[in-house]
């Protein structure tokens, strides 16, 4: 109340203020208490002046009066956390967003996100704390659970990867095992078949020849003769035929580049298919197996271009690529949609592309109708046979003539084969202007014999044991080089006639050859010409 000029006033202004000052604190506490958060305000020290109940349940407190027993700082699982709150408050004012670890009543601990602010009473000055505070306990267990998954699934994947890659390692060895098992398998097929079977048939050869020369006045004899003769040498060219598709021997003794040329010389002749080949001057494999799984995957693409592509020539590249052989095969033809591999290109093909990512390699086709295709094949690396008969004439060269005026010829024979010595014996048996002076079963021996024995001539086996026939020819021919030496072999192939000739031999005769032209070539009786 208020008197002026002996009027009596209600003062209500002080009165509306204090109202207002009420309310406002009512909703303040209202808010502060129905605060999901915990709130809570402590002097410097540490004692606490209030707090909510969200922060007395957080504390995992039954009353107020048990909780304000305590300091702010007995709630810190670290010690230095509050000293360090209170440095960072007097420096900044505010800090908000840090993560603090709490200690509850029953000594279990929380972990709690809040932010605090520094604040100042208005009448007195005193500076004190208002924070608040949200459990965060369950978010940081899930989020080590995560970070625990994560670990254990690195540690499985990691795990996971390493098997994968041993097992991926284990089938690349096992398709280069099936590989090699495979080719070691043929090899070992083409070797009956060259080694026993085709030598024993070239022998019964030799002894119809045999049969043939002593029934000469015969006609019934030479008709059966030649006859059988006909018969031996179509078995022996099927034989060979057969021995040569399950493993030819250029696989064993040339550079893959030289393999692919003698591939592509075999599909021209066979299909009339050109084949340009384009390769560095040698491309080593670092196993048959490889080499194997290589020419097979080139003479199938080949043979895809023959029935498929609808041309005349196709093109084939290898190279080395670091640790890898890269091989391309590509053609101008008809083209197809790589799509529909299986129905253009047959299970072959798709067999050749598994067995090359097993060998942890890739194989990329690009095609299109009409417009042809390439095969690309990346894989890590861990001439023209003749077609006659008979033989084959060195070069610019005549067989040297017997001088039949000094006596019999001196024969030395040498073939690993003893069924091939003992026909060739009984063909030469009736000859009378020869003499056999000695027998060889492997090129070492020839040499040693042909030194001691000082022969007219020599027939030579092409392929020899411990010294090849080649090698065999030109240690004799360096210090006997009067002496002629007549190569004979089971392979009807330019190479193997032309490494003869190098090394010195007069003569390139095939075992499947009529034994007349052997006989002439052993007296130097004119050409020996192919039949």
């Amino acid at each position: 109340m208020r008197v002026i000029q002996g009027y009596i006033f209600e003062d209500t202004s002080r009165q509306h203020a204090e109202e207002a000052l009420s309310a406002s604190e009512q909703r303040y506490r209202k808010l502060f208490e129905a605060s999901l958060a915990g709130v809570y305000i402590t002097k410097l020290d540490g004692t606490i002046l209030d707090f909510n109940d969200a922060m007395m349940q957080m504390l995992g407190y039954d009353s107020r009066a048990e909780l304000l027993q305590h300091r702010s700082s007995d709630f810190y699982a670290d010690p230095e956390f509050r000293d360090e709150l209170i440095r960072l408050l007097r420096k900044e004012g505010v800090v908000p967003g840090k993560e603090a670890v709490l200690r509850r009543k029953d000594g279990s601990v929380l972990h709690a996100l809040g932010a605090a602010v520094l604040l100042a009473d208005e009448h007195t000055g005193e500076l004190y704390i208002q924070g608040v505070a949200i459990d965060i306990t369950e978010r940081k267990r899930a989020e080590e659970a995560l970070r625990e998954w994560n670990a254990t699934l690195e540690i499985k994947v990691a795990e996971r990867t390493d098997e994968l890659r041993r097992r991926a390692r284990q089938l690349q060895k096992l398709t280069l095992d099936m590989s090699e098992t495979e080719d070691r398998e043929r090899t070992r097929m083409a070797e009956i078949l060259h080694d026993d079977l085709q030598q024993q048939i070239a022998g019964a050869k030799f002894h119809v020849g045999l049969m043939r020369n002593r029934a000469r006045g015969d006609p019934s004899v030479q008709e059966l003769g030649a006859k059988i003769d006909h018969m031996l040498k179509d078995a022996i060219e099927k034989s060979r035929s057969l021995s040569h598709e399950l493993s030819p021997t250029v696989l064993h003794h040339t550079d893959f580049a030289e393999t692919l040329r003698w591939l592509a010389r075999e599909i021209q002749a066979k299909h009339g298919l050109a084949v340009h080949v384009r390769a560095p001057a040698a491309v080593r494999t670092q196993s048959d197996a490889l080499r194997g799984f290589l020419y097979k995957a080139a003479q199938e693409l080949l043979f895809n271009i023959v029935k498929h592509a609808g041309v005349k020539e196709a093109f084939v590249r290898v190279r080395p690529c670091g640790g890898y052989i890269c091989l391309v095969v590509s053609d101008r033809g008809r083209g197809f949609d790589p799509q529909g591999l299986r129905e253009t290109a047959g299970y072959g093909l798709l067999s050749i592309r598994e067995r090359i990512e097993l060998l942890g390699g890739r194989m990329k086709i690009k095609s299109a109708r009409g417009k042809g295709s390439t095969f690309l094949i990346v894989v890590p690396n861990g001439g023209l046979a003749g077609t006659g008969s008979g033989t084959r004439t060195k070069p610019n060269g005549r067989a040297k003539a017997a001088d039949e005026d000094q006596g019999r010829l001196r024969v030395l024979l040498a073939d690993d084969h003893e069924i091939v010595r003992e026909g060739l014996r009984s063909l030469l048996s009736d000859e009378h202007d020869v003499q056999i002076v000695g027998e060889a079963a492997n090129g070492r021996e020839a040499v040693d014999l042909a030194s001691r024995l000082k022969p007219d001539v020599i027939i030579m086996d092409m392929s020899m044991p411990v010294i090849e026939g080649d090698e065999a020819t030109r240690q004799i021919k360096a210090y006997l080089p009067q002496t002629r030496v007549i190569a004979i072999s089971m392979y009807d192939q330019a190479e193997k006639a032309d490494a003869m000739y190098r090394a010195g031999a007069e003569s390139y005769i095939l075992k499947t050859a009529p034994s007349e032209e052997l006989l002439a070539a052993i007296r130097g009786q004119g050409h020996a010409e192919a039949q």
